[in-house]
């Protein structure tokens, strides 16, 4: 696999993302690098995995109405995974600190991408409006890297939780009101019904969360 070619544009915990061309395509390759603590053989199958389990959910995505970047190559055996490069500007940037009609309409649009997502019973695993672009006239959700499947309402209201939390620590003083827009996007799709369904297991999982950190807080 030849990579050096290519521009490294970030690292991760588990993968590095270069960009480069592929076939006449402006396109990311994602590498798996191997991790020295494991076996080498069980290394390799685990990441062979991981990069087929993120490909083919982007690729049911895509089939579910969701942007996703198309899928370009997947070489399991390198643990190379090639998509389409996204033009635009992440989604975090574009709402910046002052609310605005059209922040607020974009997180509609998202609020819509991650109901269909659900339905089609994709979890994505870290929701934030770092994971989405904003490329014009359609936002496009990225990095599937802990996405899963699962039709468990436990799994969906996991899911809205990390946004929400995101959205306190990036935009402090809009986050109630962009989860809020969120949520009426996510109805639009889902129905009112399922919308107030994972809205309240959200809630459920934000009390727990308070209830475990008070006990410690007692050394309980």
């Amino acid at each position: 696999m030849v990579l050096q070619d290519l521009q490294l544009v970030g690292r991760g915990a588990e993968a590095d993302l270069y960009l480069g061309w592929f076939a006449g395509i402006r396109a990311v390759f994602k590498w798996r690098r191997p991790k020295a603590y494991r076996h080498p053989v069980l290394d390799s199958r685990i990441r062979a995995a991981r990069t087929l389990r993120e490909a083919r959910i982007m690729v049911d995505a895509r089939l579910a109405g969701v942007n996703a970047p198309a899928v370009l190559l997947v070489d399991p055996d390198e643990a190379l995974l090639v998509i389409e490069y996204v033009e635009g500007r992440l989604l975090r940037d574009e709402i910046g600190v002052e609310p605005s009609e059209e922040s607020m309409r974009k997180m509609r649009i998202f609020g819509r991408m991650v109901a269909k997502l659900h339905a089609a019973g994709i979890v994505h695993g870290d929701l934030t409006t770092s994971n989405v672009i904003d490329a014009g006239p359609r936002l496009v959700l990225i990095d599937f890297g802990l996405a899963y499947k699962s039709e468990r309402l436990e799994d969906r209201g996991v899911d809205v939780h990390v946004l929400l939390r995101a959205l306190e620590s990036t935009h402090p003083s809009l986050a109630g009101k962009l989860y809020l827009e969120f949520l009426e996007g996510y109805a639009e799709e889902a129905g009112p019904q399922e919308a107030g369904r994972v809205s309240d297991k959200v809630r459920e999982i934000r009390m727990r969360g308070r209830y475990i950190e008070e006990r410690r807080m007692r050394g309980g």
